[in-house]
């Protein structure tokens, strides 16, 4: 699929994910527009919309500046933060999704790509397929996403746009983690780099997940933005196998580099995921995950690396 000529609209398209997303759709020819409450830090790459998807008025106007054929919905309070604060599950991640979704529903959009997480399987072991149902452990958090899924499948089927759920696994990468979540956990882990100890009291540091650099997260997302013909509703997007580590192991990674990195103390609980399948993702776009965490570190650390 040729990106010349097209309109993509990305909400929430100033962190991590969307940042690269944006770049990546800009560099395939397409004429990139995201809408946040803050300016992308590199504006020759999109055209910025300020928006709010818990304001109904700035949605409508993100949608008529853009007019897109894509819609990409980024924007989210993360895990910790919604159990934190409940009142964001509804306020913001699902009342903001209903607002992207109902909008879709009025213009000529193509197709809309969720954000979804891996945290719809909640605290379920083992080979995790897309087939698996949610249960009770998925939290506030994982439980509205799966709502979110479904609330995009049942306005595509009314309206007649596709609708596409990437269920994201662990995204880790340079820039800042802007919500609460194990994003910001591992973020605090990777500054021991600089000599300076930290605490993390919301976990007990042998939680696992298969972690994903952020160039493998895109280009799946890409791949499946221009497939011709998607078979499923719903996609697992992680990294190689080799990167289900613990905090302790992320931690353990980041020394191997950094011979000053100082100690991390442990004092919380939180759960490990399973092991995401993406038999689905390779079977309908040929796309195979390959960056493993040592190398990703290597990629976001290089200037650092370099000087050292």
């Amino acid at each position: 699929m040729t990106y010349v000529g097209k309109q993509v609209l990305i909400f929430g398209g100033t962190g991590l994910l969307g940042r690269h997303l944006a770049e990546g759709l800009s560099a395939r020819g397409a004429t990139v527009i995201v809408a946040s409450r803050r300016p992308p830090p590199d504006p020759g790459i999109a055209r910025w919309v300020r928006c709010d998807i818990t304001n109904a008025e700035q949605v409508v106007e993100a949608y008529r500046q853009a007019r897109p054929q894509q819609v990409v919905q980024l924007a989210a309070a993360l895990q910790m933060a919604c159990e934190a604060h409940p009142e964001l599950v509804v306020g913001t991640n699902l009342a903001g999704t209903d607002a992207v979704l109902r909008n879709a529903a009025k213009l000529d959009v193509e197709h809309v790509f969720l954000a979804s997480s891996l945290a719809i399987y909640g605290g379920l072991q083992g080979e995790l397929d897309e087939s698996l149902a949610p249960n009770a452990s998925a939290g506030l958090y994982g439980g509205a996403k799966w709502l979110e899924e479904r609330l995009g499948a049942r306005y595509a089927a009314l309206h007649g746009f596709r609708f596409t759920a990437l269920r994201y696994c662990a995204v880790f990468g340079q820039g800042e983690a802007a919500s609460a979540g194990m994003a910001q956990v591992r973020k605090r882990i990777e500054s021991t780099r600089l000599g300076a100890p930290v605490t993390i009291t919301e976990a007990r540091g042998d939680e696992k997940a298969q972690l994903t650099y952020v160039t493998d997260a895109v280009d799946a997302t890409l791949a499946l933005m221009s497939a011709r013909d998607l078979r499923h509703a719903e996609y697992n997007i992680a990294g190689p196998r080799e990167n289900y580590l613990s905090l302790r192991d992320y931690h353990a990674q980041i020394a191997s580099l950094f011979p000053r990195t100082a100690d991390v103390t442990f004092t919380g609980r939180a759960r490990s995921g399973g092991l995401p399948r993406m038999d689905r993702l390779t079977q309908d776009t040929g796309f195979v995950p390959s960056v493993s965490v040592i190398d990703g570190l290597r990629r976001m650390y290089a200037a650092e690396l370099h000087t050292a």
